[in-house]
Order: C-alpha cells, then structure tokens, then sequence
C-alpha cells in the first residue's frame, strides 16, 4: 500500500513538473501551480483513509466533486493524469526495446488501478528481422522489468 501510495505521488510530481515547464506563459503557470497542489494534498491524504478507514472510492468521490466545481473540463483531470502515465510507460518500454536493437512502432499497455501492467502488446514492422529467439528475449525483459507475466506480453508485426 505505501509502495503504491508513493509511487503514485512521485509520478504525479515528475508529470506535474513536465506540464509546468511546458506552459507557454506566465499568467497560466499561478493557475496550473494551484490546481498541481490541490491534487498533491489530495494524494497526501490518501494514507488518512486508512486511519479512518475510508475506502478509496470515497477519496476518489471526493476528488471528482472537488474537480467538478473547477470548471470545465475538471473531471477530466484524473483521466488526463492516468493517460500521460500510461504515454509515458509506452514511450518507455519502447525506447528501452528500441535501445537493445529493435525497431519498435508502438506499444500498448493496459494497467489495473495501482498502475501495475496486466497486459503489454508491442508492435514491430511488418518485415522486421526479429527472430523468435529474439522475441523471447524482449519478453523475458518486459517481464523481469516492469513485472509481467510472460503470457501477457504480445508481439505483433504490422
């Protein structure tokens, strides 16, 4: 659980960084920088729910209604977080395969709520030289990386 907890706060923190350096301009950063640390106390409290056992659908409940009274487009916060995880997760899998010598088009992956990877289906040139050998390769680092199971993990050529 604190893994989790901590784990979720550091990428939120290295996200919310990106987007700070990536504001066009000033008059927008005071805003953005607000928003950032109202769902930074939001994920602080997190670990309270479990001294006053709330579940975390009450937490998250109370994050959508705090969002909604943002404005629109609020709700969609979480999402938009979860999305660049999931970017940013694929644009890493890729590079690392990408770095052991294979020509990567994408990859797909599809985690549970705690951002652990179910299933990650990566997707290679039609004609690529890759051999079955070198598949298992991919796989078992996939695996032995990010904790998949090598069953999971799909090599498809396009």
């Amino acid at each position: 659980m604190l893994y989790g907890w901590m784990k979720s706060l550091i990428i939120y923190l290295i996200l919310s960084g990106i987007v700070m350096n990536i504001t066009p301009g000033k008059n927008y950063k005071r805003y953005i920088n607000s928003f950032i640390g109202l769902i930074i106390l939001i994920i602080l409290s997190e670990p309270l729910s479990y001294i006053f056992h709330l579940s975390s659908g009450d937490i998250k409940g109370f994050a959508n209604d705090f969002t909604s009274y943002m404005g629109e487009g609020g709700e969609l916060a979480y999402d938009n977080i979860y999305n660049y995880y999931e970017m940013s997760l694929n644009e890493t899998i890729k590079h690392d395969i990408n770095d052991k010598g294979y020509v990567v088009l994408s990859v797909e992956t599809i985690t549970d709520e705690e951002n652990n990877i179910l299933k990650c289906t990566i997707y290679l040139e039609k004609n690529s030289s890759i051999d079955t050998a070198a598949e298992d390769e991919v796989k078992k680092y996939i695996s032995e990386v990010y904790n998949v199971d090598v069953n999971n993990i799909y090599i498809v050529r396009r």
